[in-house]
Parts: C-alpha cells; sequence; structure tokens
C-alpha cells in the first residue's frame, strides 16, 4: 500500500548497519594496499652535483680612482661601498667617457648606483642638466630616488619621485 516517505528504492533490502554487508570482510580504500614496506625518504632526496667555486672578482678600477667630483666620492664611502661590483666596473667606466651602455645583472649587484653615479656625476659638473629617469615599478622608482639622494647629498641636486 503506502511506503514510508524516505525509501525510494523498489527492493525491500534493508540495510541496518555496516557490518551486514555480506561478501568480502575486507575493506580497501584508495590509500591502502595491503602489507606495505616501511617509508624510505632517501628515495625522495637527490643527490646534490658537486658545484664549482666561482673565483672572486677582482675589480680592475676602485671608486677613488674614477675620475667623478670630490663629493661624490666622499658620498659613496660615506654610504659603504669600497670596492666596485662587476657591473659597476664595467659599466661607469663607460658612462663617465660618455658611451651608451645597456647592462644586465642580478638582483643587489649594484646596478642602481652603476647608472646613477655617472649620471650625479654629469649633472653636477654641468650644473644646469636635467634628467627623467622612467622605472617599470613604483619599488623601483623608490629605491632610485632614495639611491639618488644618498649619493646627490651636498651636491645642491634633487629628486622628486612621480608615481600613477
Amino acid at each position: 500500500m503506502y511506503r514510508s516517505k524516505n525509501s525510494f528504492s523498489n527492493s525491500n533490502h534493508q540495510y541496518r548497519g555496516s557490518n551486514q554487508r555480506g561478501g568480502n570482510q575486507r575493506h580497501f580504500t584508495r590509500f591502502s594496499r595491503g602489507k606495505q614496506a616501511a617509508f624510505d625518504p632517501s628515495t625522495l632526496v637527490k643527490n646534490a652535483a658537486p658545484q664549482q667555486i666561482q673565483p672572486t672578482y677582482v675589480a680592475k678600477n676602485k671608486f677613488a680612482s674614477l675620475s667623478i667630483c670630490g663629493v661624490l666620492k666622499q658620498n659613496i664611502l660615506d654610504h659603504g661601498f669600497k670596492d666596485l661590483t662587476p657591473i659597476q666596473d664595467k659599466i661607469i667606466p663607460q658612462i663617465l667617457s660618455g658611451k651608451d651602455v645597456i647592462g644586465l645583472a642580478n638582483t643587489g649587484t649594484g646596478k642602481t648606483a652603476a647608472f646613477l653615479i655617472p649620471l650625479i656625476n654629469n649633472l653636477y659638473n654641468q650644473k644646469t642638466g636635467k634628467v627623467l629617469i622612467m622605472a617599470p615599478t613604483r619599488e623601483l622608482a623608490v629605491q632610485i630616488d632614495a639611491e639618488f639622494k644618498i649619493f646627490a647629498r651636498g651636491t645642491g641636486l634633487f629628486s622628486s619621485p612621480c608615481i600613477g
């Protein structure tokens, strides 16, 4: 006649618990595989390849030997720079001699200083020059402005970042 509200099947089978399934009583999940050996973490470790020790770079120039104004040299020394990095050693003399350059180097190698030092020197010697530096990110614009203010202290040169 009437069936109970919760019954949606035509069968009269009722399962009252998980112990009444019948058939094989071993239950497998997708994570169980029967007996397994103990986990060996060495199977996940890759032996490191021996790395060659890079020779220490010896700069051909020193900040003191660069043909830049004395105020700029003093600001560089006050900032803690003693030796030129490879990018600075290769680029600063080229820019000071009037050449256009493109420099590629890793982060933290002194690229900002490599381009700002000759720029500040040229502006200081000209007394009437203006420069527009365009940076692709806000962070780089702020970094360039901060470095400029450190190196240009006492030269009468000023900077203003325009971000937008």
